[in-house]
């Protein structure tokens, strides 16, 4: 098959070039606009001349609507008008922009039936019925949750080990050695009166066809999907988490600890532990841990900290919740019964988000929670209570309402999140957050690659649970230096033990180092030096960031986006580039017994 298809792209490049279609036989197609051609039940648009958006309905209902994928941005590609565009006796007819060739016989689209070719390298063509691994690069997927130490981004294949494909919205790279990338859209829920209706259209493809310029490519994808957000500047610092149970003097304590430690700190996140006890899931701060709450976050603004908080959304509103009364009534519900999380219902979700999350954020000079930390993890499904909302899911749903909340509240602050992958279009709505990874020197040495390579769809800011290995590895040392200089040189240095750091292991010595200065010394230095290097590098680092949607550039990517001819660029998945200047190699294998002496010799041990 693949061989057919490719002989189909290769031939239509031949006719195309060799003016073998011109002649009085072609007449003319339905324009709509220079960008848009309407034939049949088909509709072309050039939303750039190298990104060409295909659809097929029977019916001729096409869908203006936004998707969670793409904006709609007014398309700026223009299909020339010229004697060799429209029908062709033999059936074939064709398209051109000033960079691509489209050629499609009529009828639904079937494998060979339609054809996209780059006008300045024929070489690279795509056939309907390609398969999508072919040359790609890869993107990203949801989570490295429930233990895994690395993934498998051919998203043909099963992506986690320890997950089903249906929770991992894998997505492809939008940039392949192949020269083109696809975007199937068909089915994907649309965007409407601000909130998410099921599509209606029949096929919705999205050919990018970009040759080997992937700069080029991640710039289109952009113009069409909205530019990667930039996070809140104290985002690119240090940020520190732990699940534990902290009250006031604890959470002060520590926080004394980074400073009189010269150790940096950005922001600081509660856990769960936060809010009230029972529901996985809750809205309401716990009185007995934070009895005097407000005096504890007045503080924290004093140090210059802003504040994230765990979300489990899964509970629905408790009658426990202090929002409840207000939430009810918003919904018109039963006074007395625990409310069902019900997202895809657009009232119930609002009223979670503007009343039950509103109460906590800061707002009104008063210090509250600034960020959200959403820690979704109880099933990727289309349905929830009685709503249904075909192929969407409640990762991105999730994502999309908090990232916003500062539009919906007319607010001029920079919105913040972390959360896992929702799939494309979530570039809009950092930070990520890569879940419960298992942590030994395998799930170090993937996070180069896995890191660098989602920026082949925009995700320009993972971050990883920073914590030292559990149990038998708690006393490698070494590896909670390794893992710290990782994430140091990465977009995001984030702080999290996610619970091996309490509990039994404490009477075996055995629980993950999570704060730095519990290392001996000598580590500890070494982990304090990395938190400091990035310190220092913020202006580089802020300015990379922000640089990334003009230059198509993320902060962390692939080498071959320097020279994407250089083939010797390919592969090399244990370094990236970081930023305009450097390029990061880090070290992610335990020394040997020899190189071990001379590590700790070198840190002073």
């Amino acid at each position: 098959m693949r061989r057919e298809l490719r002989s189909a792209g290769l031939l239509f490049s031949a006719l195309v070039f060799d003016g073998a279609l011109a002649g009085d036989a072609w007449r003319p197609l339905i324009w709509s606009s220079s960008a848009v051609i309407q034939d049949g039940g088909f509709r072309f648009t050039a939303v750039t001349d190298r990104l060409i958006r295909i659809e097929y309905d029977e019916d001729s209902k096409f869908v203006d609507e936004r998707t969670i994928a793409f904006l709609r941005t007014e398309p700026k590609g223009v299909w020339q008008q010229s004697a060799r565009t429209g029908h062709a006796p033999d059936g074939w007819t064709v398209l051109n922009t000033s960079s691509v060739s489209v050629g499609y016989t009529q009828g639904p689209p079937s494998p060979g039936s339609v054809v996209i070719t780059s006008r300045s390298d024929p070489a690279f063509s795509w056939t309907w019925g390609d398969d999508p691994a072919y040359g790609n690069l890869r993107g990203t997927a949801r989570t490295l949750d429930s233990g895994a130490e690395t993934l498998d981004l051919n998203c043909n294949h099963k992506v986690s080990p320890t997950m089903e494909n249906s929770e991992m919205h894998c997505t492809w790279g939008l940039i392949s050695r192949s020269g083109w990338a696809v975007v199937n859209d068909t089915g994907a829920p649309v965007i409407k009166d601000r909130w998410f209706a099921p599509s209606r259209n029949t096929l919705d493809v999205s050919v990018f066809m970009h040759g080997l310029d992937y700069s080029g490519a991640m710039l289109d994808f952009y113009y069409a999907a909205g530019p990667p957000a930039l996070p809140p500047r104290y985002a690119l610092g240090t940020m520190f988490t732990r699940w534990f149970n902290f009250d006031s003097d604890s959470v002060m304590s520590i926080i004394e600890d980074f400073e009189s430690r010269s150790m940096p700190l950005d922001a600081w996140i509660f856990d769960m532990n936060w809010h009230i006890y029972g529901p996985w899931g809750a809205f309401t701060w716990n009185e007995h841990s934070f009895p005097r709450l407000q005096k504890l976050l007045g503080w924290l603004k004093e140090q210059g900290l802003p504040v994230g908080a765990n979300t489990h959304d899964h509970d629905g509103i408790r009658t426990s919740e202090k929002t409840y009364k207000e939430v009810c009534e918003a919904l018109g519900c039963d006074s007395g019964k625990d409310i069902p999380f019900d997202l895809y219902n657009k009232t119930f979700a609002l009223a979670q988000e503007d009343i039950a999350m509103r109460a906590l954020d800061s707002k009104d000079g008063k210090q509250g929670i600034d960020f959200s930390w959403i820690d979704y993890q109880q099933g990727e499904v289309d349905t929830f209570q009685q709503t249904t909302i075909p192929h969407i899911n409640p990762t991105i749903v999730l994502n999309m309402l908090r990232s916003n909340d500062p539009v919906r509240h007319h607010e001029n602050r920079r919105s913040m999140i972390l959360s896992r992958w929702g799939g494309l279009g979530n570039h809009r709505y950092p930070v990520g957050f890569s879940g419960d990874q298992n942590h030994d020197w395998k799930g170090l040495a993937y996070l180069p690659y896995f890191t660098s390579t989602a920026a082949n769809v925009g995700f320009n800011y993972w971050s990883h649970d920073t914590v030292g290995g559990g149990s038998d590895l708690s006393n490698d040392y070494e590896l909670s230096v390794r893992w710290t200089q990782v994430s140091a040189w990465s977009p995001v240095l984030r702080f999290h033990d996610k619970g091996e750091g309490t509990g039994t292991c404490a009477t075996t010595n055995s629980c993950a180092r999570i704060v730095p200065w519990d290392l001996p010394n000598a580590f500890f230095k070494a982990v304090r030096s990395a938190a400091q290097d990035r310190d220092e590098l913020m202006p580089y680092i802020y300015t990379a960031a922000w640089s990334s949607a003009s230059t198509g550039h993320a902060l962390c990517r692939p080498m071959y986006y320097e020279n994407p001819m250089d083939s010797s660029l390919y592969d090399l998945n244990a370094q990236y580039l970081f930023g305009p200047d450097m390029i990061i190699s880090p070290i992610t294998s335990p020394s040997s017994d020899t190189a071990a002496a001379g590590f700790q010799q070198a840190l002073g041990a």
